[in-house]
């Protein structure tokens, strides 16, 4: 990658060991890059279409979030996740659309993706798919199997996409560079980079890389390899003269690692992530439908009913059986026994255990053996019946 003097995104140092007072001056510069960047961003345009372009993702993104706070409200939950869902999509979409010319800012920044726009934007839609396809089938697949599938598609398409990168540098890393130059050291960019540790608080520490000057068909390029920021007193030595390789066609893109380990590691994560992908794929058929509660800004709410079928009912009662749908038309005492009279005509006994889950208006389903005995209940704002037999009384 080029290197420019007065990028302020980065600095430039003739130190291989960076002291507090260096470390100082780079968060505040970087600091002060940030600022000034968010405002030229979002600065207005001198006419009404560069207007509508640079304001309608953020209008789009806001309006994203407004209606997720309003679906939230409303205990909408299906259309809620759906926003989000939407919201990836879209950026996916408008990442994949043609660009003119792209922000002279980013462009020169370190670490700046090799891959084209386009995939960027297939990850966004890949991972809003993900989202949107689980949620509008959860009334037919089940909630469980919803949740399960969502994760199996963002870890398979996850997977995918850092393969795919990992691939694709490895191959353009063996490739793309095939001139070998002898450059000089001059100095070292350096950024600030940042982690979490275990307890969830950031850490910001001082990454760096090379800056060599180099001379290349008749012309003198100042580059440093832009994917090889470390950490720790820098190498090689200001003056040092190495072997660095050269992209011919673009002679400010150079090599100086191979970073071989990186890639190693970032090829067994992808296939980490793509097996388990494939592991929940494998296990969706297993997964319970049971109904979830979800937490929105009205209240919890449920997201779906817990399923019972044949199989599960054969677990409890050996033979054949039938499945009603009854209501609770009336409640009572006699003799300090509890009795409910259901819309089917029954009159039955409640258990101790029983009398605070059957007020009246409660719907329940009563699966009973044909030739008589003890049946099982499932009410009904919890349960939903998925199998073959006919639901006596349903609404």
């Amino acid at each position: 990658m080029q290197y420019f003097k007065d990028y302020q995104f980065y600095y430039f140092s003739t130190e291989s060991v960076t002291s507090a007072e260096e470390r100082s001056e780079i968060v505040q510069q970087e600091l002060e890059a940030a600022k000034e960047f968010f405002k030229t961003s979002f600065a207005p345009e001198d006419n009404l279409v560069g207007n509508i372009k640079k304001y309608f993702p953020v209008v789009l993104f806001l309006t994203g979030v407004i209606l997720a706070v309003v679906f939230s409200l409303m205990k909408m939950v299906t259309a809620c996740v759906c926003t989000f869902g939407a919201i990836f999509t879209v950026f996916g979409i408008i990442a994949m659309l043609p660009v003119k010319h792209e922000d002279e800012t980013i462009k020169k920044k370190p670490g700046k993706s090799k891959l084209p726009t386009w995939f960027a934007g297939l990850i966004c839609i890949g991972f809003g798919i993900s989202i949107i396809i689980p949620t509008l089938t959860s009334s037919v697949i089940g909630v469980g199997k919803s949740v399960a599938l969502t994760g199996a598609m963002f870890f398979t398409l996850g997977g995918l996409f850092f393969l795919c990168d990992t691939l694709i540098g490895a191959v353009r890393s063996r490739t793309a560079y095939t001139e070998d130059v002898t450059g000089t050291c001059i100095g070292y960019v350096k950024m600030t980079d940042g982690s979490n540790n275990n307890k969830g608080r950031g850490r910001i520490y001082i990454v760096g890389t090379p800056v060599f000057e180099y001379y290349y068909n008749g012309q003198t390029y100042q580059a440093f390899q832009d994917n090889d920021m470390r950490t720790g007193a820098l190498k090689p030595a200001v003056g040092s003269v190495e072997e660095i390789k050269v992209n011919p066609s673009d002679p400010y893109d150079i090599k100086y690692h191979n970073n071989t380990g990186g890639r190693i590691f970032a090829m067994i994560m992808a296939l980490l992530c793509l097996g388990v992908g494939i592991f929940l794929f494998a296990y969706l058929p297993n997964v319970s439908d049971s109904g979830v509660k979800i937490s929105t800004l009205s209240g919890e709410v449920g997201n779906g009913k817990a399923r019972f079928d044949d199989d599960m009912i054969a677990e409890y009662i050996t033979g054949d059986f039938t499945v009603s749908y009854v209501t609770v038309e009336k409640k009572y005492q006699e003799d300090g026994v509890w009795l409910v009279d259901l819309s089917d005509g029954q009159t039955r006994r409640l258990g101790d255990d029983d009398v605070d889950k059957y007020e009246v208006g409660t719907a329940f389903y009563i699966v009973s053996p044909v030739g008589g005995g003890s049946g099982i209940n499932f009410l009904a704002d919890d349960w939903e019946y998925s199998g073959s037999h006919t639901v006596h009384g349903a609404p």
